[in-house]
């Protein structure tokens, strides 16, 4: 993954969550609401669909799995970033970093917390991006040698 996206790709994990979850209430819901199962002597084939509650329920289950391994992965994710920023030297475009992309707090709040206009934040945030580049780059060559190395 590119220095570029690896930012970006904790937002477009949660969103994906966000919708896999809607999605997931949905089909509980949709189960919740179907009529009870109706009993006859009458034999089934064999070869009948299931319950649409149950499919329901399965496609609800498939989903939180899914969740879950996304949630795996926004840990991972984060890890990377959090590692590739204590690598970038200034202490003032680490806590922009961390702020923005760790914490995810809005532009508003770094802004109070450095205590610097919002035009100085901004220039100090995009000398961050490259700082946080080129420590990336490094990071992924630390990266390979320790793999390679067996360690």
């Amino acid at each position: 993954m590119s220095a570029v996206n690896i930012l970006n790709r904790v937002k477009e994990i949660e969103k994906e969550i966000q919708i896999k979850q809607n999605l997931a209430m949905s089909y509980r819901q949709i189960a919740e609401g179907l009529q009870s199962p109706k009993y006859s002597d009458i034999p089934k084939s064999p070869n009948r669909k299931r319950e649409p509650m149950a499919d329901a329920l399965n496609k609800a289950m498939d989903l939180e799995n899914e969740v879950k391994e996304l949630e795996k992965e926004i840990v991972s994710v984060k890890s990377t970033i959090f590692h590739v920023i204590q690598l970038v030297e200034n202490k003032e475009q680490q806590l922009i970093l961390l702020e923005r992309y760790i914490h995810e707090q809005p532009w508003n709040n770094i802004i109070k917390k450095i205590n610097y206009c919002r035009s100085r934040v901004f220039e100090l945030h995009n000398d961050a991006i490259v700082s946080f580049y080129r420590a990336y780059d490094n990071f992924g060559l630390e990266r390979t040698s320790v793999d390679s190395s067996g360690r």
